[in-house]
Order: structure tokens, then C-alpha cells, then sequence
């Protein structure tokens, strides 16, 4: 993997003057011509959400093409160390954060352990996109995000982490890009909307996926009619010609919550709609400031000023309750409930997403 560079310059855009961190793939000896020393951003005065290539000069959309935010008002924000690399990426640190004590060999129940101890640790979310963050795709950075910051993820991020875990843990992963289908109007997203990962272990492929808000809770068989039940629910998969369809059973019928095919993708290929999720009205992610994370037998999420509480029972049954939350209280739930301390200041947001125009 190229080592990323943290760098530092200033940029003056009409009557602003803005300092700023930038993540990029370039030697340390071309960054040093262009940056000093300090790893912080401060924009002076607050501008709202300004796009990098928009407001970066000419020279900088050439050379440094990977950006990386904290907006303040003013404020200062953490973005990483200089010298992070892979090198500061250590397993151990990962198997802290979900609980677990010792690196096992690659296994069917070790796998299993893995995904379902991830999903009891590691919330799902957009909570960095409505406190000032932009996500990079990164594994440094997702490392420096999920394990040493402990904050939630979205797909991208619980599953690119996940993808450098197994890898390091002996597995031989591929990442696969699914499709997920609209709750609302049954229409399927545009390609590389959700990212999930295939392992063949013990003669069988099996579909994992720590990155899905009431998904799987432990790693399926790639197996057509395959059917089953889990604490977060009752799945099955389908098979049509190529496609494959996750289903989940809800109110006696049986939901779609994605489709996929079995052709295997790039991590990176996925940079360009992490951009969309974090832009699109027609993503929860834009719309809705929200966390979710796996309990025994149920499910916690935090969504807008609301905390709901769902308590999973045989069948595929669900209980759920609401509770109403004020801005104030926000701060003590997502730290008490999730376990997550922000750095910067969360905009609550629960707005209507808009369908995609996609089949």
C-alpha cells in the first residue's frame, strides 16, 4: 500500500483565509515543498461545507487529489499524525476495541467470532458526517477513526476495516458490491451503493458484512435458498441468473435488502460513492444523523432527536420503542449508549430521503 502523507498549507480564497490539512498519496519529499509542520485545520471565517474542488487552487486539485475537513466556526480539529502509516495499524489494537483477547487462526468459528464481536462493538453510522468530517477511504485513517478514535462507520468503513482485519488475520477476502433496495419504493440503488465481503473457508464461500444496519449478525453461506435465523433476524438468499438478493423476514413476508453479483471489485473502487453518500439526498447517510449498533437480542439507534430500542423475538419478530431526545441530551446517550465521544459538534438532522432514480 502507498503511504499517505498528512500535509499542511494555507489557502487564501477571496476574503478567507484557510488552513488546511490534506491527505494525499505523494512523496514527503514533494509535500515538504509546498507545507509546514502543524497537523490542524482552522477555517477563518466558518464557510458552510465548501467543496475542496471548488475552493483549492489549481496546482492543488492537480497534485493533492484526497481531502480531508473539520469545519469550525472557529475551530480547531485533529485531522492525523504526519507520520501515521500502516506500520501504526496493529491487530491487537482492533481486537481490543471489539472485545476480543488473542488473534485466532483462520477458521469458520473464528470468523464468526470476529463479525458478530464487530457488530457488538463498532456502531453503524453517519455521526462524522454531521460533525464535520468527510470520510477518505483509507485504512489508516478508517484504523485511526473506528479503533484508536472508537466512532462508528458507514459501510465503506466498517467493511474496508473489516477487509484489512482478515487479511491480516489470514483470511483471503474479496470485496463485492451490492445494490441496496429503497424500503420505500422497492427500487435498487446505483452500483457500488454497499460494500460486502466473500471468504472461502472450509470448501465454502461465505457472505459477511459488518457494514449493514439490521443485516446478518454472523458471516452466511453463498448458498441459493439458503435460510436462517440470527439475533438481528430471520435471512434468507435468493438467486436469479446472476443476481443474488439478501432478504429479510418482516410482518410475515420477506423484505429485499440488497443485491449483488459475484465479481470482484477494488476497495478503492468504491471512493467515488462514499462521496455520493455523504452528499446525496437521496442517501440516509446525508439525511439522517444516526448510529445503530447490534445488542444480544436486540438493537440501540440513535436517528435525528430520537433513540429507538428494538428487541428482536423468535420469527423475526420485532419490538420497538421510542424515546424523544433534546440536543442536549445527545451527547450523553451516543457516549452512555455507544460509547462515542465526538470531536466536533453534531447538527442533528432526520430530513426525508429522496428515492434514487435507479432500478
Amino acid at each position: 500500500m502507498v503511504p499517505t502523507t498528512c500535509i499542511m498549507s494555507t489557502l487564501q480564497i477571496g476574503s478567507f483565509r484557510l488552513h488546511v490539512s490534506v491527505i494525499c498519496a505523494l512523496p514527503p519529499a514533494l509535500c515538504s515543498a509546498y507545507t509546514t509542520p502543524p497537523h490542524y485545520i482552522q477555517l477563518l471565517p466558518s464557510i458552510h461545507n465548501p467543496s475542496p474542488l471548488q475552493t483549492a487552487p489549481p496546482l492543488y486539485t492537480q497534485l493533492l487529489p484526497e481531502f480531508n475537513f473539520h469545519f469550525g466556526c472557529p475551530r480547531w480539529g485533529k485531522i492525523c499524525d504526519c507520520s501515521a502509516g500502516v506500520g501504526r495499524m496493529d491487530l491487537k489494537g482492533y481486537l481490543h476495541r471489539v472485545g476480543l483477547s488473542t488473534q485466532k487462526p483462520p477458521s469458520l468459528t473464528a470468523l464468526r467470532e470476529l463479525h458478530h464481536r464487530h457488530l457488538l462493538s463498532v456502531p453503524f453510522g453517519s455521526l462524522g458526517i454531521h460533525s464535520g468530517e468527510r470520510i477518505i477511504l483509507d485504512h489508516t485513517l478508517l484504523y485511526d477513526k473506528i479503533v484508536v478514535r472508537r466512532q462508528d462507520g458507514f459501510c465503506y468503513e466498517n467493511n474496508g476495516l473489516f477487509l484489512w482485519v482478515l487479511r491480516e488475520s489470514g483470511y483471503q477476502p474479496v470485496v463485492l458490491s451490492a445494490r441496496v433496495c429503497n424500503s420505500i419504493t422497492g427500487v435498487y440503488g446505483p452500483p457500488y451503493d454497499h460494500m460486502i465481503l466473500a471468504v472461502e473457508l472450509e470448501g465454502q464461500r461465505w457472505l459477511c458484512d459488518v457494514g449493514f444496519g439490521e443485516g446478518i449478525a454472523f458471516p452466511i453461506p453463498l448458498e441459493a435458498g439458503w435460510e436462517g435465523e440470527h439475533p438481528s433476524g430471520v435471512f434468507r438468499l435468493q438467486k436469479a441468473e446472476e443476481e443474488w438478493y439478501l432478504e429479510r423476514k418482516e410482518d410475515g413476508g420477506w423484505r429485499s435488502l440488497y443485491k449483488f453479483r459475484l465479481e470482484e471489485k477494488r476497495f478503492e473502487d468504491f471512493r467515488d460513492m462514499c462521496d455520493y453518500h455523504q452528499m446525496s439526498p437521496s442517501s440516509i447517510f446525508f439525511c439522517k444523523s444516526f448510529c445503530s449498533l447490534l445488542l444480544p437480542r436486540g438493537r440501540a439507534t440513535y436517528m435525528g432527536c430520537r433513540l429507538i430500542s428494538t428487541e428482536y423475538t423468535a420469527g423475526g419478530g420485532t419490538v420497538k420503542s421510542t424515546t424523544e431526545l433534546t440536543e442536549g441530551e445527545i451527547p450523553r446517550v451516543l457516549r452512555e449508549t455507544f460509547g462515542i465521544v465526538l470531536n466536533g459538534k453534531l447538527v442533528p438532522k432526520d430530513e426525508p430521503i429522496v428515492p434514487p432514480e435507479c432500478d
